[in-house]
């Protein structure tokens, strides 16, 4: 896998939320408009490093099916946060 352009591939975190009755959301089933997080598997932008944590607004990134595994496309300027402590 090759990045081209302005872009970096994310595999979003396994992230569930339960809320006070019981319902558990995860990624794939929250608001578009919400803030997720997700591993960075490829990037050309040189302030991101394979394997960090980032946050960025799950409508702003494409979902890409790469050889049978879902992955996300984000532009880098909709990188909000790097989670630089996974990697301290």
């Amino acid at each position: 896998m090759r990045v081209l352009g302005n872009y970096t591939v994310v595999e979003l975190a396994s992230q569930t939320t339960v809320l006070d009755n019981g319902l558990a959301i995860n990624n794939e089933t929250q608001s578009r408009k919400d803030i997720v997080t997700g591993t960075v598997i490829k990037t050309n932008n040189p302030d991101l490093k394979d394997g960090e944590l980032i946050y960025f607004p799950l409508y702003a990134a494409n979902m890409v099916t790469f050889k049978g595994k879902a992955y996300y496309v984000v532009d880098n300027r909709d990188v909000l946060l790097v989670d630089d402590t996974i990697n301290s």
